[in-house]
């Protein structure tokens, strides 16, 4: 490809894997946690803090569980290998499984958290697969979800 991409590496002839987004995860477990423990020191040994440290802690963990995730388009087999999280495992598409591309913007405890899709249909049901999320940024998500339409040939 003669492209450059942004948010996918060529890994061998024909195959893209995404670019690692580890580090956002970390980061955001980091400052989760540390506002849980630094608002648990503040308020004391209250239920209030108690909730708060426990809700921040269960955020971070959500977060922890992403670390690991990759997609790998495959254009040789015209494949997406995608696992989703350290605790997941792979699922392989076909593109002619995919439907369509979405975005999906959602807040969890004040943190937009922008995601991309790739929709595909199984026994009559419509499923997501992520093709991968940014943290308070949908331009960064439409970006990757127009570079990945462009690596499958369809933009």
């Amino acid at each position: 490809m003669n492209k450059k991409l942004n948010y996918y590496q060529e890994i061998s002839t024909d195959v893209y894997k995404r670019k690692n987004q580890d580090m956002q995860h970390i980061i955001m477990t980091a400052i989760l946690l540390g506002a849980g423990a630094v608002f648990f020191i503040i308020k004391g040994p209250q239920s209030g803090a108690y909730v708060f440290a426990g809700i921040m802690f269960l955020f971070a963990c959500g977060f922890i569980a992403k670390i690991g995730s990759t997609v790998v388009i495959d254009l040789n087999r015209k494949t997406i290998i995608q696992k989703s999280g350290l605790f997941s495992s792979k699922q392989t598409i076909a593109f002619g499984d995919i439907q369509n591309f979405s975005i999906s913007n959602k807040i969890y405890a004040i943190l937009l958290i922008s995601s991309a899709y790739a929709i595909i249909e199984h026994s009559k049901k419509q499923d997501g697969i992520l093709l991968g999320q940014s943290l308070m940024n949908t331009k960064v998500t439409e970006a990757l979800l127009l570079e990945t339409e462009t690596l499958l040939g369809r933009r």
